[in-house]
């Protein structure tokens, strides 16, 4: 997928990918930009505290989980690079997508009855933001609507879910000085977190694997019908380094959290060769470490990613794993979504 209409180091709102993110745009390579933290859903509870407190949000994790019945905001965190002016009436737009590895936007929407999608918009001031290397002043924009899962959709994918959103401000020529129109509400029929700083996507899933047990995570590559041109796909496993380069684990609240619902006490990384054990495949019994598949426009190919133990696993053994797409015509990177596996008891 080229980079057509790149926003470059131009400053202004920004949804970031990760820490360290200054908003240039493409994103370099082999950035996980599907992973970005700025995108959550909070329960009425939860909502409230979060949107008082953006820099709070890591001490506060979200499991990545939505629970049947439950109704849920869709929380979106942008700031400032603009060093000179503030940023006003700030929008979001966001879709509820299955777990994929290919593009996330409203062509990719297919929970039933909100193919719209949610939209947000807060009226607080962004003022301008001169120094990159502090994550604040943030603010957090909340959707007008909620999302309650229903049994249906859990059943679907097993329950796991992407969010993609673009944000935008308007043009306010009331203030003094005027506040610029920063974006637009024209994804097309997919987002682009490589090309626009003002998109972001969040494909990433916790997967609790008791030990000595397999588990199976359901996930799909989808080519929009507005797409084209056929996808010719190469989609391979990639480990990701959670060595902080000491030695220990980094940092994850998410990892955190899980292991607290599990009871377990502390997290580890394991011993072994995790990564040995995860394939990719049509159905359970095909994983490998690579495939190719052709997707017509409107195509969807459903696949599953497995997780066998290994035997050194123990509880508290923590890795991840991306998924890559990529489109083997263009050379570009097409999709990609992130699994952590926290090793559990049997129970």
């Amino acid at each position: 997928m080229a980079c057509l209409n790149p926003t470059l180091k131009t400053p202004g709102l920004l949804l970031a990918y990760g820490p360290g993110d200054t908003g240039g745009r493409p994103t370099p390579p082999g950035v996980p930009f599907w992973v970005s933290p700025e995108i959550r859903l909070a329960t009425l509870a939860d909502a409230p505290g979060l949107i008082a407190d953006p820099a709070g949000w890591e001490a506060r994790p979200w499991n990545r989980r939505a629970e049947v019945g439950t109704d849920y905001y869709v929380l979106v965190r942008v700031r400032n690079t603009d060093p000179e002016r503030e940023r006003h009436f700030l929008n979001f737009h966001a879709w509820v997508c299955d777990y994929t590895l290919g593009r996330v936007g409203p062509a990719t929407s297919t929970l039933p009855g909100i193919q719209q999608g949610f939209t947000g918009l807060s009226t607080a001031t962004l003022p301008p933001h001169a120094n990159l290397a502090d994550p604040q002043p943030m603010q957090v924009i909340q959707s007008s609507g909620l999302w309650t899962p229903t049994e249906e959709q859990r059943a679907k994918n097993g329950g796991h879910f992407c969010l993609g959103v673009v944000v935008w401000a308007e043009a306010d020529t009331g203030s003094t000085p005027s506040t610029p129109q920063d974006g637009f509400d024209q994804p097309g029929g997919y987002l682009d977190p490589t090309c626009d700083r003002r998109h972001g996507q969040g494909n990433m899933t916790i997967v609790p694997k008791p030990v000595g047990i397999r588990a199976d995570l359901p996930i799909m590559l989808m080519v929009p019908v507005t797409d084209r041109c056929p996808l010719q796909a190469r989609i391979t496993l990639r480990p990701v380094k959670l060595d902080d380069g000491t030695g220990r684990l980094q940092r994850v609240p998410e990892l955190e959290q899980a292991a607290e619902e599990h009871g377990i006490p502390y997290l580890t990384l394991p011993e072994g060769t995790p990564f040995d054990r995860v394939g990719i495949g049509r159905d359970a019994e095909s994983a490998g470490r690579t495939l190719t598949a052709r997707l017509d426009p409107g195509d969807r190919l459903d696949l599953n990613l497995a997780f066998d133990g290994w035997p050194q696993e123990k509880p508290g053994d923590v890795y991840a794993v991306d998924v890559l797409t990529t489109d083997t015509v263009a050379k570009q990177r097409y999709g990609a979504a992130r699994t952590y596996v926290l090793v559990t008891d049997r129970r």
